[in-house]
């Protein structure tokens, strides 16, 4: 008899109501095919939290800074059924220099993003390498539900960083040579822009409004404030902490971004003043 298809929570509720029963733990984790280490982790959570102790505890934060948009959501879901072997679409949540509001967050953070080029996942080989390891080593179709997928995933995890050798790092372990960063994480602090005529905050949907004109600049910088200087008659230079994002035209009521403010892809930042008339 082939599994009913559940969820991981359906599961856990279902080995809570068993053991609240009377069942058994050791019996109960040869049945639903888990350890009985994992058996006792998910029967101390329920009686510390109850029902809500059972859900996965993410650390992902409650608003995803990189979710995409419904039209993008459908246009995916549109190529995958149309074309269902090209595999994963990619998609930026921002078109605009292919910022995320989680890149942001790096951004501020003072880190310098790296990206590889498209379609040149060698770029990138240790990752895509852990990736196979991973689908070779914790996931095959003897796996009866859920809370054994999650279980082979945990064994994986300490198995990788703990026990198993690599050759990049001279066969140690991952666990022999991390440390914790000696920096500590105090928050992001306050972006000020002395020295510029405004200093404005973008709305959630990527907008400013300079004297009732809206510049679209960015939903992956929304919520975060930018500084504006005037540097001509009416046109506006509009920076994102040290990164200048373009110039705004009020007369023509035009914003030009430029390239690659981030630095993304060195030497193709276009000079907006170079190719205007403003000198």
């Amino acid at each position: 008899m082939p599994w009913k298809e559940t969820s991981v929570m359906d599961e856990r509720m279902k080995f809570i109501s068993r053991l609240l029963s009377g069942d058994k733990m050791a019996g109960l984790c040869r049945e639903f095919g888990v350890s009985r280490v994992t058996g006792h982790k998910i029967w101390k959570r329920y009686k510390q939290d109850g029902a809500r102790g059972l859900y996965d505890r993410s650390r992902a934060p409650h608003k995803h800074p990189n979710q995409l948009s419904s039209e993008i959501e459908r246009l995916i879901i549109r190529l995958k059924k149309e074309k269902p072997k090209w595999g994963a679409p990619f998609a930026s949540a921002n078109s605009a220099w292919n910022l995320t509001r989680l890149s942001v967050w790096w951004i501020r953070l003072g880190i310098k993003l790296e990206r590889i080029r498209p379609g040149n996942p060698q770029e990138n080989g240790r990752h895509e390498r852990m990736h196979r390891t991973l689908k070779l080593e914790a996931t095959n179709k003897t796996i009866g539900n859920l809370l054994q997928q999650q279980e082979r995933f945990d064994c994986f995890k300490k198995e990788f960083n703990f026990e198993r050798p690599h050759q990049a790092i001279e066969m140690k372990c991952p666990a022999d040579i991390y440390r914790k960063s000696i920096r500590r994480y105090k928050g992001l602090e306050e972006i000020v822009y002395p020295g510029y005529n405004k200093r404005l905050m973008i709305t959630n949907c990527g907008r400013v409004c300079l004297d009732k004109q809206k510049i679209h600049i960015s939903k992956a910088l929304a919520n975060q404030p930018v500084g504006l200087k005037e540097v001509d008659d009416g046109i506006w230079q509009v920076d994102f902490m040290s990164y200048t994002l373009g110039f705004f035209d009020k007369e023509s009521d035009k914003f030009t971004p430029c390239k690659d403010p981030f630095g993304f892809n060195v030497g193709n930042i276009i000079d907006y003043v170079d190719r205007t008339c403003l000198d």
